[in-house]
């Protein structure tokens, strides 16, 4: 998807399910997948579509990017308070 939408150019790293890793919304994925290969960032941005991503971004101390065209339920999603919405993918990148 991201190659589709020509995204690619903006995404240094995707983390997802792996073997032996616990799945969001523990804390596992970033600390062995993530911070072993760039350190604990000033700016993680968390963009899912699920109240599991938006609860992933809590656990991590990262900026929940709540992507309202996926599954996730509206109403589950708004009680966690994503700090950011976006209605499509390209909305990630400023012109």
């Amino acid at each position: 998807m991201l190659k589709v939408w020509d995204m690619l150019k903006y995404i240094d790293f995707v983390a997802g399910d792996m073997p032996g890793v616990k799945r969001k919304p523990d804390p596992e994925s970033y600390l062995k997948l993530i911070v072993p290969k760039f350190g604990k960032g000033e700016t993680v941005y968390v963009i899912g579509d699920t109240l599991v991503d938006i609860q992933y971004a809590r656990n991590i101390g990262a900026i929940s990017v709540w992507a309202k065209y996926g599954y996730g339920k509206m109403e589950d999603v708004h009680s966690m308070n994503p700090l950011y919405t976006i209605e499509c993918l390209s909305d990630l990148v400023e012109e």
